[in-house]
């Protein structure tokens, strides 16, 4: 399935006309997660030149669970699809990989004293994502719900607000 992906992914990348640009779009939102509860993140968006409306979305989520001995975080990369709409609104759905990468560290009373346990895990998986962009000069509120198969096997929900930084690919002209 992650080969597959992969190879879609890259043929989508090397169709596309090297002369048009796109737009790259740098942001912060918040998290929930089904599993995980809370987080703060980033995001950085870049437009895939072509005659789709493509977008390739890497998000970075630092969770703050209830239990304090459990550390959680998520790299996502994700291709989404947009279905615009006249007045800046713009639905989208894609899919994408998720590294999602959990650390535990607890302390337990043994027989010859106290005794800390720790687990370290890093697991890949599939997102299924699907959101609203708003799109309003530089600015774009966003709101998305992602489902994470394999890797941390979520339901997660985001806001956040992506601000246009300009075109993210530098033209190339023909010699």
């Amino acid at each position: 399935m992650r080969k597959a992906l992969f190879a879609t992914s890259l043929f989508v990348l090397l169709s596309t006309p090297a002369a048009l640009q796109a737009q790259l779009d740098l942001g912060a939102q918040g998290s929930w997660g089904d599993e995980f509860d809370f987080a703060a993140g980033a995001r950085v968006t870049l437009g895939i030149p072509g005659s789709l409306p493509l977008e390739l979305h890497g998000a970075f989520d630092y969770f703050f669970p209830e239990r304090d001995s459990l550390t959680y975080w998520e790299l996502n990369g994700n291709i989404t699809a947009h279905l615009p709409e006249p007045g800046g609104l713009s639905p989208y759905v894609g899919l994408g990989l998720n590294v999602a990468n959990t650390d535990i560290k607890e302390t337990i009373d043994g027989e010859a004293g106290p005794v800390t346990i720790s687990r370290h895990e890093t697991e890949f998986g599939v997102n299924f994502v699907g959101g609203l962009k708003y799109k309003t000069g530089s600015l774009a509120p966003f709101g998305e719900v992602r489902w994470e198969a394999g890797g941390s096997k979520q339901f997660v929900a985001t806001i956040g607000l992506m601000l246009n930084i300009g075109p993210g690919l530098t033209p190339v002209t023909p010699d």
